[in-house]
């Protein structure tokens, strides 16, 4: 009876020490899929932190894309404006062609009289 008791008793230790050690793998898989879910979670955080500041930077870019845009097409209004006033102002009151002449003197090197239909012509003359 001895040894069939103490068969027992080693059989309910084994027992025992068997759900010991599976509580034991319960709880370190639980503490591990504890610590991967807490892993993801931040890695999701993080993603949704540079979405975020992805998406302020596009914002940004696409306004100053639009004020630069804007800015051109006021440079080209104001440029067509110029060049129209200008061609207004050559052709003179009754709208004939008038040529604008200008003199510039270079000391000894002569008078150089530059026409705007003509380019450039250069007088040999002595002032």
């Amino acid at each position: 009876m001895f040894s069939r008791n103490g068969t027992l008793q080693r059989r309910k230790a084994a027992r025992e020490a068997a759900i010991v050690h599976e509580q034991r793998l319960t709880e370190a898989g639980l503490t591990r899929a504890r610590l991967v879910a807490d892993a993801e979670l931040e890695m999701e955080g993080r993603k949704q932190e540079m979405m975020v500041k992805w998406e302020g930077n596009m914002a940004r870019q696409k306004e100053a894309d639009a004020r630069t845009v804007k800015r051109i097409a006021e440079q080209k209004r104001s440029v067509e404006g110029q060049t129209a006033l200008a061609a207004r102002l050559a052709n003179g009151p009754g709208g004939a062609d008038r040529r604008q002449i200008g003199y510039n003197y270079h000391g000894g090197a002569g008078l150089e009289v530059t026409s705007w239909n003509k380019g450039v012509i250069d007088l040999d003359v002595e002032v």
